[in-house]
This record gives C-alpha cells, sequence and structure tokens, in this order.
C-alpha cells in the first residue's frame, strides 16, 4: 500500500520534476517508509511507500525491468505473485526484487494489457514502457485502490489523492456542480466524476493508455450476475476453499498483519478462517468500541476473539473522532457522507502502532445481499409482493432488521422495481428532499441515469441482481472502499478484503437469487459457508452495520460544530442550496422531530469540503 504520482506530458518535453516532489509531499501519509521518483524523458513517476513485501531497498519504486525500458509504480498489493513469478522465472524472466508488485512488470513483456486480467489483487499502477513511449495506467476490479486523473491539451497527470494533482498550479479547481449533487443521493462522487472539473477517477476494472498523444480507455473485467448452474449443495464447499484460500494470502507480507473485528458476520468470518489457516497463532485484532449502546458490538467481538485465540484489543471510539474530520476531508478530496470513515480512521490509528496491515469484511453485504434493502427488492420482485400493503398497517418500525421494516418499505416502493427501489431506499436525499434543497440554478441530476450508466455493460437480469450489480460497481467503491483506503491511509494502515477475491466474486455473482436473499434473511450462501467456523447465534444475528449514534451526537456534543459550520453566514451564502431548507433541517432534527442525521453530516462534509478546497 502505498501512494503514487506522476505526469506525463504530450509535447515531448521534459518532465517536471519540482511539481512531482510537492505532490509526494501530499502523500507522505500513505508511505511512511519512503519516496521515490524517477524522470524518463516526458513522464515523471513517484512513489511514496509502505513497505509490507520485500522490506529491502531492493524493492522500492519505481521499479524497472531488467533493460530499464519498463518503469512501474503500484499502490496495493497482487496476491497470487508467488506463483506468478514461479512461472516467469521458468520461462526466463529474472527479478531483482521480492516485491508482489514486479511480477506486473515482467507479465506485461509478455501480454500487454492483456496482463490486467490475469492479476489478483488490489491495485492503481501506472507503467511507463520507453519501447513504445506508451504510459498505461490501471485500477483493480472492484476499485480497492483509488486513482484520480487529470487530463489537458499539454499533459496528462495522475494521483491517488485529488490533493496530489492539486499541488500542480496548472490544474484548476473548479467545482463540478453535478458530481457535487450527486454526492447529495449516492453519499459519495459517482465514477468517473469527481468533485472537480478537471480531474476524474479512473473506474474500477478499467485501464486508460496514452500513446503518441492519443488517449484511449478500456474495459478489462466487468462482473456478471447472470445465474450460473451452481446448486447450493455444490457451492459452499467451493466457497469455503475460495474463503480460506482468498485470506490465507492476504496475511503474507514481511511486516505485521492482523485484523479488524465488528462482531459483524463478515469480519468475523474473516476472523474465524484466518484462526484456522494460522493453526490458531495470536493475531492482532482491534474493535471499535462505540459510546453507545446501539452502535456498540465490541462485546461479542471480544467473546468470539477469546473463542478464537486472538490478541485482541479494544479501542474506544467517542465524540472525540469529530477532530479527524478536516484532516480525512481534505484526504478524500471531495465530499464523503459515510461517518463511520471517523471511526475507522480512530481504530487504524490504533491498529498502525502495532500492524501494518490488517484484513477486513468488506464486500460480504454487496456480494451476497446484507443489506435490508436488498431483502425488499427481493420481497417485490417474488411471490411475496402480496404481503408488501401489510406495511401500511404497521407502526413505522425502528428495526431495520425486522420483517416489518421490510413490509413497511415495500408498501412506500409504489412502482419502484430492483436498483430504482435500492436506490431509493438507500439516498439520503430523495428527490422531493433533493428538489427542495438545490437551488433553482444549480444543474439539476437524474439519479436513476448514474445508475443505468453503470448497469448498461452488465450482465444483470432480475431485479436483486441488478440491485447488487450497482452496490457492487457504484457503492461498494465510490463510499465503503473510498471509506477504507482514505481512513486507513491517513494512518499509514493497509486494509485487505478477502470477500473481495476474483474467485469468491465468481462464486458470488453466479449464485441464484435464493441463495442469496430472501423477504426474511440475507447472505444466505455465506452463512452457510462459515458455518464449521462460528457460532449458530452470530451466524443468525441480523445486520447491524459499522456506525456512529449519528442523530444523538449531532443534537449533543457536535452540535456546536454542526451550526458553526452550517448556520454559519457563510455556509448560506452557498449559492447552491437554499439556506431556508438547511435551516428546516437543522430546526426538526434539533428539536427531535426527525432523524436528519446522515443528511446533515452529508452536507457538514460538503461545506467542509468547500471550505478546504475553495475558499482557500
Amino acid at each position: 500500500m502505498c501512494g503514487i504520482y506522476g505526469k506525463l506530458r504530450l509535447d515531448g518535453g521534459p518532465a517536471d520534476t519540482g511539481v512531482a516532489r510537492a505532490a509526494l509531499a501530499r502523500l507522505a501519509h500513505r508511505g511512511p517508509d519512503g519516496e521515490g521518483l524517477v524522470a524518463r524523458g516526458p513522464v515523471v513517476l513517484a512513489h511514496r511507500r509502505l513497505a509490507l513485501v520485500d522490506l529491502s531497498p531492493a524493492a522500492a519504486q519505481p521499479l524497472a525491468n531488467e533493460r530499464r525500458d519498463l518503469w512501474l509504480v503500484t499502490n496495493g498489493e497482487i496476491y497470487d505473485a508467488p506463483a506468478r513469478r514461479r512461472e516467469l522465472e521458468r520461462r526466463g524472466h529474472r527479478f531483482a526484487s521480492g516485491s508482489d508488485v514486479e511480477v506486473v512488470l515482467h507479465l506485461y513483456e509478455e501480454l500487454g494489457v492483456a496482463a490486467l486480467a490475469e492479476l489478483s489483487g488490489m491495485f492503481a499502477l501506472a507503467l511507463w514502457d520507453e519501447r513504445t513511449r506508451t504510459l498505461l495506467l490501471a485500477r483493480d476490479r472492484l476499485g480497492e485502490k483509488p486513482l484520480f486523473v487529470h487530463r489537458s491539451t499539454r499533459s496528462l497527470a495522475f494521483a491517488s489523492e485529488p490533493a496530489a494533482l492539486l499541488a500542480d498550479p496548472e490544474i484548476p479547481r473548479e467545482s463540478d456542480p453535478e458530481g457535487l449533487a450527486a454526492a447529495l443521493v449516492f453519499h459519495g462522487v459517482p465514477a468517473p466524476r469527481t468533485a472537480f472539473r478537471a480531474i476524474e477517477k479512473l473506474r474500477p476494472g478499467h485501464w486508460l493508455r496514452v500513446a503518441e498523444s492519443r488517449i484511449e480507455e478500456g474495459r478489462y473485467w466487468r462482473p456478471s450476475f447472470a445465474p450460473g448452474d451452481l446448486a447450493r449443495r455444490e457451492v459452499v464447499p467451493e466457497l469455503r476453499r475460495a474463503l480460506c484460500h482468498a485470506v490465507a494470502t492476504r496475511l503474507v507480507a514481511d511486516a505485521p498483519v492482523g485484523l479488524l473485528l465488528s462482531g459483524g458476520l463478515d469480519s468475523s468470518g474473516v476472523a474465524a478462517i484466518a484462526s484456522k489457516v494460522t493453526g490458531g497463532r495470536p493475531i492482532p485484532a482491534f474493535t471499535a468500541a462505540v459510546a453507545s449502546p446501539g452502535c456498540d458490538e465490541s462485546a461479542g467481538a471480544a467473546r468470539l476473539a477469546a473463542r478464537l485465540g486472538l490478541a485482541h484489543r479494544i479501542v474506544p471510539v467517542g465524540p472525540g473522532c469529530l477532530d479527524a474530520l478536516p484532516l480525512l476531508v481534505e484526504r478524500f478530496g471531495e465530499p464523503h457522507a459515510d461517518p463511520a470513515a471517523l471511526a475507522l480512521h480512530a481504530l487504524a490509528r490504533a491498529a498502525a502502532g502495532e500492524v501494518k496491515a490488517a484484513l477486513t469484511g468488506d464486500g460480504g453485504d454487496e456480494l451476497f445481499g446484507g443489506y435490508p434493502r436488498h431483502r425488499v427488492v427481493a420481497l417485490l420482485a417474488g411471490a411475496g409482493r402480496a404481503l408488501a400493503p401489510l406495511g401500511r398497517l404497521l407502526p413505522e418500525p425502528r428495526d431495520r432488521a425486522g420483517l416489518a421494516w421490510v413490509l413497511h418499505r415495500a408498501a412506500e416502493a409504489g412502482d419502484c422495481r430492483g436498483e430504482r427501489l435500492s436506490l431509493r431506499l438507500h439516498a439520503h436525499f430523495p428527490p422531493e428532499l433533493l428538489g427542495a434543497l438545490l437551488a433553482p440554478e444549480t444543474p439539476a441530476i437524474e439519479p436513476d441515469a448514474f445508475v443505468a450508466a453503470r448497469l448498461a455493460e452488465l450482465d444483470a437480469a432480475t431485479p436483486l441482481a441488478r440491485a447488487l450489480a450497482d452496490d457492487l460497481t457504484g457503492y461498494l467503491p465510490d463510499v465503503l472502499l473510498a471509506k477504507a483506503d482514505v481512513a486507513a491511509m491517513a494512518a499509514g494502515l493497509e486494509l485487505r478484503a478477502p470477500l473481495l477475491d476474483p474467485a469468491v466474486v465468481a462464486l458470488a455473482t453466479a449464485l441464484p437469487d435464493a441463495a442469496k436473499v430472501t423477504a426474511c434473511a440475507g447472505k444466505i450462501a455465506l452463512r452457510r459457508a462459515l458455518a464449521p467456523w462460528l457460532p449458530r447465534a452470530l451466524r443468525r444475528r441480523p445486520k447491524r452495520g459499522f456506525s456512529l449514534p449519528l442523530a444523538a451526537w449531532l443534537r449533543g456534543p457536535w452540535r456546536p460544530f454542526l451550526h458553526d459550520h452550517l448556520g454559519a453566514q457563510r455556509a448560506r451564502e452557498r449559492p447552491w442550496r437554499q439556506p431556508a431548507a438547511v435551516a428546516r433541517l437543522l430546526a426538526e432534527h434539533d428539536a427531535g422531530r426527525a432523524d436528519h442525521g446522515y443528511r446533515l453530516y452529508n452536507l457538514l462534509a460538503r461545506e467542509l469540503w468547500e471550505r478546504c478546497f475553495l475558499d482557500a
């Protein structure tokens, strides 16, 4: 895990190393173990290093091949590197280090761009091929690692964070109103947009190539949600084997590796498998204890840790975690509306004192159908649709895990189906609230159009498959994996997600809907696969999610900060929003007449982003 930066002059002139060094300074937190920079004619490649595999100087980047006509910078890990290396060495390739990412150079020598589809790992990379004067950028299949790009008629630049790109005075800071408005709905700016007109995100599973001043893009991988021929009794053993392999390969490092244990099904399953594949050695594990009974799962995590023999540490997280918000806003480089980033950053800071990488349970909900809204989609897609009107007879349920909540939401859905229904249930600002918030001159957005663009190239026929496909290609990379990367890397910690291993993903996406979600339960196949390693009570526990007591803290200890930012004159003068709408949200929330916690946090993140990047 590292930070990368580079710039290619399209006119062929010499590279600017001064800007590259300024950009590296803004990425120092991503790589506290060293930095490297190389200029080769019109291109400069720069790297900040967090050393995990081969800690020697030989593995420092930029890396070159034997002839020094291929140069590489990479942020991430290649998990199948040992096997790949043995194959390549048998075919005559010579390696200069034990670095996992060096296999990318040699595989590219043989396959070119096709090498990307062969890699199992998380990465954002840039490769300069002096033989053809070609720059290749690529991002891993599901977007675990970020890559931001700026294009102009003079140059193309890339970096792990927008702030590094903005070290270049040639890149304007003009905001993208449509991308920013979309963040109010999707909790983050959907790729390929960012908060800036002049910066874009390279989409997961995509590559970008520059040769002779021509820029072309391609997609080397896309998920398929077409039902496979896997019977449930056949896939469970295969899924167990894939999970064990995924966890084992992500425990490989020359530096200490631990676990982030939330107490939920996904991270608990990863922890149990990690304990199994390591023979029960005491792996360091870290759990956030949030100062609220409704959000704290640390007691359950502690029981599991004791059962597995983990070296467990509980990290208290209280309202003081808000102090990190301005820092995280700068690291994200765009408004990011998941407040769990604050707790995750506090947890990562504690873990980074003992380990350099940690395994997580990210991806289980998006692959196997773990959110309550997935159950609503499944209900309305099946015979249970006739039950939906019962929801109108029920009082507003507080338990998002129960069938009553599913029925209540289904009754509200009207004609919405599939991914549109999932988005409506998930959006911070549904259309009616968004219309009241945005000023008349603010460009209108059509959230459904963003979703349709994501799904246009995907094979997902059923309503549930389309909802999951949208989560896997949108919410997961744009919000959850962005949160994991930024919150952890701001503390110098690498996170690894075994559930996003290609073999696990292939099995999950091939499952029929009934093996994932019913109106009463989600993640059915995953729960069965984890049966040998987890107690029944944990496997049957409803999803709670890693959250903060947002509503209470915004009415209590966070209220002064919230009002200082959203109620200040500067905030009232933001031209894109209606001051009266923001005042109404604040008043209703303060009085307890409504829970606008996530909406207000979303607006707070936007306000801090504007102060950090635009007002200055």
